[in-house]
């Protein structure tokens, strides 16, 4: 899979020759394919490897001109990172906030009190920090985002992650 950054990236290098004239999205659309195989069919792709429209690939041939920088696909003595006009129109993340939810007060009535631990062979007396622990595994963590987007639009997007692994009080091994 191709990074957003690298398609940002060729679609700034394709508008910057005039084969392009979609977002600067870092998506690679039909719009960004067509703009390739342009490129690619007109007489100044050589002696670039053409491949039907997808993005460029490291280590391939590229058309005179161009060069891989750091992985990105650059113009010799242009950098298209100082041209407001090919800039991405991506949205910006304004904050993030994570949390665990961890709080002296928590009610940890739902938590067994009791579980088996082979160490000790038997049923074993679970304190109040291996509760709140389990607790809190169970919660997961919740992450909130709000992005400002190019048209001066907000969004915002809130999750609630669950741990992957189911918690089993009664194979509870102490740290």
């Amino acid at each position: 899979m191709i990074s957003q950054r690298l398609i940002v990236r060729q679609q700034q290098v394709l508008k910057y020759l005039g084969y392009y004239n979609g977002k600067v999205d870092g998506v690679w659309s039909t719009k960004s394919g067509q703009a390739k195989i342009a490129f690619e069919r007109s007489g100044k792709f050589n002696p670039g490897i053409p491949n039907n429209g997808m993005p460029f690939e490291m280590g391939k041939k590229l058309p005179e001109g161009l060069y891989f920088d750091k992985g990105l696909v650059a113009i010799q003595g242009i950098a298209v990172q100082d041209l407001p006009e090919l800039q991405p129109e991506l949205p910006v993340i304004e904050e993030r906030v994570v949390s665990t939810e961890e709080d002296d007060d928590e009610d940890i009535s739902s938590i067994p009190t009791q579980v088996y631990d082979p160490a000790v062979g038997g049923q074993r007396q679970l304190s109040r920090k291996e509760r709140k622990k389990l607790l809190r595994e169970q919660k997961g963590m919740s992450i909130t985002e709000t992005a400002h987007h190019p048209d001066g639009s907000k969004s915002t997007v809130s999750s609630n992650l669950a741990f992957s692994h189911i918690i089993d009080p009664e194979k509870l091994i102490a740290e």
